[in-house]
């Protein structure tokens, strides 16, 4: 794979990485788990731990409201067990597939001719109009504690302070 990416553990399914040699553009560990970027969009998460095995496999990026559709052209799909029920924005392709391979290799090519449906912008990157309307209040000036330095020079000058004042 040509992609310039430093880490310390391999992601797992190779044959995923081989097949979009030139379309990912970063991939990134988290959580013990990989996600697999095209600039700045995740495109997937490959996970392969013992625990929660039922999420084992390839995590699609899924746009919202193209979940019915990808479930129909790639029915092998189902939600995401690890985050409760109901849709997110995460499909499971799961490792325990008889034909995992061959429906990965399906998804790489959706992912290939840019399918609109796959890819998610992660929400630090989303310049919102209402969040950047919102206004930030000041934060307020930490009190010094009374055992750091600043707090007791700004004791010792308010006893020097007091002791002029008796002399005038």
């Amino acid at each position: 794979m040509s992609t310039a990416v430093k880490i310390k553990k391999s992601p797992p399914y190779s044959f995923i990485l081989d097949e979009l040699d030139g379309i990912v553009t970063s991939i990134k560990p988290m959580f013990g788990a990989y996600g697999i970027y095209r600039d700045h969009q995740i495109l997937m998460i490959l996970r392969k731990k013992e625990k929660f095995d039922n999420d084992t496999g390839m995590w699609l990026g899924v746009v919202p409201g193209a979940h019915d559709s990808l479930k129909k052209e790639i029915p092998e799909l189902r939600d995401l067990e690890m985050f409760g029920t109901g849709p997110t924005g995460w499909q499971v392709l799961g490792e325990d597939l008889e034909n995992f391979e061959e429906v990965a290799l399906q998804i790489c090519e959706l992912i290939k001719k840019k399918d609109p449906r796959i890819g998610r912008t992660p929400k630090a990157r989303i310049k919102s109009a209402k969040n950047s309307k919102m206004k930030i209040k000041p934060r307020k000036k930490a009190k010094p504690l009374e055992n750091s330095k600043p707090a007791k020079k700004a004791a010792a000058t308010k006893k020097q302070t007091k002791s002029r004042k008796k002399q005038l």
